[in-house]
């Protein structure tokens, strides 16, 4: 899938969420690209909470 493509498909999730836990190694993928993603004017006022 490119990017064009993987914003036309989002959408926002309003169901239940599942109570199956998430990868260790999937988390650290998530925010690593968190933290790549650019922040307006550098400010960088990005953080992250993980609940393990």
């Amino acid at each position: 899938m490119n990017v064009i493509e993987a914003i036309n498909k989002r959408h926002s999730y309003r169901g239940r969420y599942l109570s199956k836990q998430v990868p260790k190694d999937d988390l650290v993928k998530i925010m690593e690209a968190g933290m790549a993603a650019p922040s307006g004017c550098n400010m960088q006022t990005t953080s992250f909470m993980v609940k393990v």
